[in-house]
């Protein structure tokens, strides 16, 4: 991979959110620095969603010409008349806050919003509306788990799927989907390649809550010990092996992050085993924290 930059796409919902485990958010001026050198390094892909606070008026402020940027509709609220009108002006406004000439892909936050045959086919006739009038490019999927795969992939012409993927998080290789849309040509996005930071920390400073799986912490560490590396590296390099997945969504707190995670996309990958993958959903779920 000579250049790793063209598979980073900045995650950004740390920029007004108080987002992972550290419910941590950045300040303004370090968010410039990251967009500012993450378009000098060849970043151009950020991650972000309509119902991420105040995120998209911060984006909103700088020139985003060079960048192709993936937002995310949220669930509508109830009773309102038309769920088609409600997420077309929700785009258009976007688009407009954003101040791009089109939004490169447009994901469903939340499947369960297509459970509803009637509500599901609202939306998809907004995002062919969308779709003609060149407010958006592609369309995807944000999914938690590949069981929504099963039940959804099928209704529309999904182009983009955003999913979980990590060193204890296997299920989209076990459920045979990563293959399955890499065959498709669907555009595959994998996030919490770091489980919001969870996987990098020291022993002791997991928090109290994910101690009851402290067993499969101590497992890691073992193993980057034995090999003399540091989590970051074993990380990336299980994700890396991957070569199919097209962008990595990553937080970013600083530029010193980004030129760390740079370098790793371009260092010599380690062998991960198969015995440091976790099962229990309370853990690899942070909608479940």
């Amino acid at each position: 991979m000579k250049n790793s930059s063209n598979k980073i796409c900045i995650g950004s919902a740390n920029f007004a959110l108080n987002y992972g485990y550290k419910k941590k958010k950045l300040n303004k001026k370090n968010i410039r620095k990251i967009i500012n050198y993450s378009h000098k390094r060849g970043i151009n892909y950020i991650d972000t969603a309509i119902n991420y606070g105040i995120t998209h008026k911060i984006l909103g402020k700088f020139n985003l010409k060079k960048f192709n940027i993936i937002t995310k509709i949220p669930t509508p609220p109830k009773n309102i008349k038309s769920i088609k009108k409600w997420c077309i002006s929700n785009v258009i406004q976007a688009k407009k806050t954003l101040r791009i000439k089109c939004i490169y892909g447009l994901l469903i936050h939340d499947t369960k919003i297509l459970h509803n045959k009637i509500n599901a086919n609202e939306i998809f006739e907004a995002l062919d509306f969308l779709k003609r009038k060149k407010v958006i490019n592609k369309v995807g999927l944000s999914i938690y788990d590949p069981s929504e795969l099963d039940e959804y992939f099928d209704k529309y012409n999904f182009q983009i799927i955003q999913f979980p993927f990590n060193i204890f998080d296997r299920r989209i290789l076990n459920s045979g989907w990563l293959k399955r849309l890499s065959k498709k040509k669907v555009e595959l996005h994998a996030r919490s390649i770091f489980l919001q930071g969870l996987l990098l920390l020291d022993l002791k400073k997991i928090p109290k809550k994910f101690k009851k799986w402290i067993k499969n912490f101590n497992k890691l560490d073992l193993f980057v010990k034995k090999k003399n590396i540091s989590k970051k590296i074993a990380c990336v390099s299980f994700v890396r092996k991957f070569s199919k997945i097209n962008k990595f969504v990553i937080g970013i707190n600083d530029i010193n992050q980004i030129k760390d995670n740079l370098s790793l996309f371009i260092d010599k990958a380690v062998k991960i085993p198969t015995h440091l993958e976790v099962k229990s959903q309370k853990l690899i779920n942070p909608k479940m924290w």
